[in-house]
């Protein structure tokens, strides 16, 4: 009750008139209550010994503490009812919804709730860009060209603004639509090394590839006969100029002397069946290259050499070369003496049987004039493209008469190559049996040939290992040099060409064989050599032309 009286005094007038309406309500419930308590307490006997029984009025048996609880919890109650009236009295009126008519062409937009935050919007991730894919040459690394540097470039990315950072410069520049890029080629500046210029391109997220331009060697040496004399001087030896002419095999009379400009003409346009085929020509009888082209020539198979430039005006390819590319513009352009026998061996026509005398050869040139050495040295650089050139010009074969280190650049290539149906066959190599594998031959999609002589001996120099895939004829094979001359060399090289020759045979015969039917047929048929079955020496053994030719039946 005092709290009531309490709520009364400090309320405002209209409150106070609720709670006094509360009190009230209260006392009429309490009073009677209070009354009936008292008579309760006394539960006893009248003096007549009449048990007392109390009568109820209104309200009656409430117990006093009880009413009281109930009249202070409506006070309360309706004292809280009057200041939520209070307050919304004095509150301002709401505010009215607008109602907006749906624009259709508007973006719907998430609803919210009322007083939320308008949603946060995501910010993407930032991811690092992938590292760089870069080849650093070891210390004892040194089969690049001194200071050079192939780069591969990410979309967006400035190849004169690495060159800035990194003090080069951008020599050249060529696309290689084989595997959709642009290769550059950059020369380092002062005294810097290919290796820790390229472990500095490492921090240079917008390329994609780097590496050395790796340098590969034409694979034709003299090697001692089988007879124990000496070999004549290789191709290698004779220098690719126009005032020389090339060491001539004394056969006859008709190849003493380099033919004149009017003898080559004449010679070009003798029919084949009125030339006398020279003596010495054990390979072919090796392989029965006679037999086989009972049932196929080459013809139409375009056979790409990879090589040196070729001597197209030589009698024994006078309409063999259908096109010619030139991967180093400003090198003396005269035909090499390596680039003409490799031609010769896959394609001579008239005094020589090459191994498809009716292919068409494409002569693309990546490897200039022999050094001083006597040895031809060619790059990456210029073999990716012409690698890429031949594949555009619809070749079938690519013979690779090099050998080196291996190359991510020239690796893809390849594989590009094959995955288009290109038979990739390459010079095992004459680094000796105890080389390291050498590329292109060491690649798994490519044909890898090492070198017999005629009593079925592996050449001495040969790289061995499991990549090796067959044996051709290699040691003292009559080739021709440019200016009409011919020679005998030996090599790895030569017995690359010939089976180059030997596949385009057999693509004559079914041009949809693929890279993978080709390698397989001329290794099942190959005559087997030195351990039964396929070895690191001999591979599956000596190739077999006719063999081959006969399953295609």
């Amino acid at each position: 009750m005092r709290a009531i009286a309490e709520d009364i005094r400090v309320t405002s007038r209209p409150r106070r008139r609720w709670a006094r309406a509360a009190l009230a309500v209260a006392l009429a419930v309490t009073v009677p209550a209070t009354e009936v308590s008292a008579q309760t307490a006394y539960r006893g006997q009248t003096p007549s010994g009449d048990v007392y029984r109390p009568t109820r009025r209104g309200g009656g048996g409430v117990g006093v503490g009880t009413a009281i609880g109930i009249g202070v919890g409506l006070g309360l109650l309706i004292g809280q009812g009057m200041a939520r009236s209070r307050a919304e009295e004095d509150a301002p009126p709401p505010r009215r919804r607008r109602t907006v008519e749906p624009d259709e062409d508007a973006p719907i937009k998430p609803r919210t709730r009322s007083g939320d935050a308008p949603p946060k919007k995501r910010t993407p991730v930032a991811t690092a860009a992938p590292t760089p894919a870069i080849t650093v040459p070891p210390p004892s690394e040194t089969r690049f060209m001194p200071g050079e540097i192939l780069v591969e470039l990410r979309e967006g990315g400035s190849i004169e603004a690495i060159a800035r950072r990194r003090d080069l410069a951008v020599v050249d520049s060529r696309p290689i639509r084989l595997i959709d890029t642009t290769l550059y080629r950059l020369r380092t500046r002062g005294n810097q090394s290919v290796a820790a210029t390229l472990r500095r391109l490492q921090r240079e997220r917008t390329i994609a590839h780097a590496e050395p331009n790796w340098v590969y060697t034409l694979q034709e040496e003299g090697v001692p006969a089988a007879s124990g004399e000496a070999v004549p001087p290789t191709p290698n030896a004779v220098p690719a100029t126009p005032s020389e002419t090339a060491t001539p095999v004394a056969t006859s009379p008709a190849v003493e002397e380099a033919a004149p400009a009017s003898a080559t003409a004449a010679a070009a346009t003798t029919p084949v069946a009125e030339a006398a085929p020279l003596p010495g020509q054990w390979g072919g009888e090796r392989i029965h290259l006679g037999a086989a082209h009972a049932r196929a020539s080459g013809r139409g198979v375009r056979v790409a050499v990879i090589d040196t430039a070729a001597d197209g005006a030589h009698p024994e390819l006078a309409g063999a070369i259908e096109a010619t590319f030139d991967a180093l513009p400003g090198v003396d352009p005269s035909p090499g003496a390596h680039g003409t026998a490799m031609a010769g061996a896959a394609a001579a026509r008239l005094r020589l049987a090459g191994a498809a005398p009716a292919a068409r050869v494409l002569a693309a040139r990546a490897f200039g004039p022999p050094g001083a050495d006597g040895t031809a040295r060619g790059a990456t650089y210029e073999v990716v493209a012409c690698l890429d050139w031949a594949v555009e010009h619809e070749a079938r074969v690519v013979s690779m008469s090099f050998a080196g280190p291996g190359s991510g650049v020239l690796a893809r290539a390849l594989a590009a190559a094959r995955a288009k149906g290109v038979v990739l066959v390459a010079a095992a190599g004459n680094a000796g049996p105890k080389s390291e594998p050498l590329f292109p031959a060491a690649d798994a999609g490519v044909v890898a040939v090492t070198a017999s002589d005629p009593d079925d001996r592996i050449l001495p120099q040969a790289v061995r290992g499991r990549h090796v895939a067959v044996t051709a004829p290699g040691v003292d094979v009559l080739v021709p040099t440019p200016k009409g001359g011919y020679d005998l060399t030996s090599g790895t090289s030569v017995a690359t060409a010939e089976v180059a020759g030997v596949v385009a045979l057999l693509l004559e015969r079914r041009p949809e064989l693929r890279p993978d039917e080709v390698a397989r047929l001329i290794g099942e048929t190959a005559v087997d050599l030195g351990a039964p079955g396929r070895d690191p020496v001999f591979g599956a053994g000596l190739i077999d032309a006719e063999a081959a030719l006969a399953r295609l039946r």
